[in-house]
């Protein structure tokens, strides 16, 4: 799994655990975000990080936004900073996950978005 899937796969578990579950498949999904959480958290940091180095600095010294997006002093730094970024976002973590199957039984009337299910669709099963 890599660093970008780890991070798609927390978000999206956040989203899941708002569903009333039975308790089995309900605990496996917090197993599985709680298992996350380590390498989303080194996600978020290290991305911070980049952001900070190669970003263009508002007069409190915070990457400047412009229009929701980070700006950059020049192409080069906005080029170090995707191919810095890329790289990580397509690192390989240490996790290992176990397939979750989660049924239509499983969720009942309740409803999961089609953007969750392809944040999940490589670890949880949707049958």
């Amino acid at each position: 799994m890599t660093y970008g899937e780890a991070i798609r796969a927390h978000i999206a578990l956040q989203a899941l655990a708002k569903l009333q579950l039975p308790l089995k498949k309900a605990k496996q999904l917090y197993d599985l975000r709680q298992k996350l959480e380590p390498d989303s958290t080194f996600y978020s940091e290290e991305e911070k990080k980049l952001f900070e180095r190669y970003a263009l600095k508002d007069e409190n010294g915070a990457p400047k936004v412009q229009g929701g997006l980070v700006t950059f002093p020049d192409t080069a730094a906005r080029d170090d900073f995707e191919r810095e970024f890329d790289a990580l976002r397509n690192g390989l973590t240490e996790i290992e996950v176990k397939v979750i199957h989660l049924t239509e039984e499983d969720v009942g009337d309740q409803r999961i978005s089609a953007e969750v299910i392809d944040m999940l669709d490589n670890i949880i099963k949707f049958e």
